[in-house]
């Protein structure tokens, strides 16, 4: 599964286009209480709330606390989210 077309334009357009687009997106999940893992193969969030530290003093992400949101869902998930913040 490739990147959402938004990242995939983006990218066309140069690493500085992409990183902003990555960061729009993240800031925006966060507002809702996700942090951005990956856009590779859709967008991948985890819940803020039960990342965990481990003893290093790492983010522990559990797989059942990952959301996985695929191309199709996002380009119709992002505008709504984008009106609630």
């Amino acid at each position: 599964m490739a990147m959402p077309r938004r990242y995939l334009v983006a990218q066309a357009m140069g690493k500085a286009e992409l990183a902003e687009a990555v960061r729009e997106d993240a800031e925006l999940l966060g507002k809702f209480g996700l942090r951005l893992l990956s856009v590779d193969g859709g967008v991948r969030a985890a819940i803020e709330s039960e990342l965990k530290q481990n003893r290093r003093g790492e983010d522990q992400i559990n797989p059942w606390n990952v959301l996985t949101i695929d191309n199709k869902t996002w380009r119709w998930l992002r505008p709504i989210l984008m009106r609630k913040k």
